[in-house]
């Protein structure tokens, strides 16, 4: 797992050749991110995909404007 201030990206524990699909997590309103490292990991390793669990911080909420899809998509 990496984790930093914008979001955490859980990887599976085995690689796949060639491209790794990745689900884009946005977690609900008012809830911390974290929460849902749990679901998060076990999806990666269960699935072997890539999770990337976002942060909505400070507000915790995924307004248009609070979310910066270009900044997420480039990382």
């Amino acid at each position: 797992m990496f984790r930093s201030p914008s979001f955490d990206i859980y990887f599976p524990s085995k690689n796949r050749n060639g491209t790794q699909p990745v689900l884009l997590f946005i977690p609900g309103a008012g809830v911390d991110h974290s929460a849902y490292s749990t679901v998060a990991d076990k999806m990666s390793r269960d699935h072997s995909i890539i999770v990337v669990v976002i942060s909505l911080e400070p507000f915790r909420m995924a307004a248009t404007e609070l979310l910066e899809m270009g900044t997420i998509l480039h990382a």
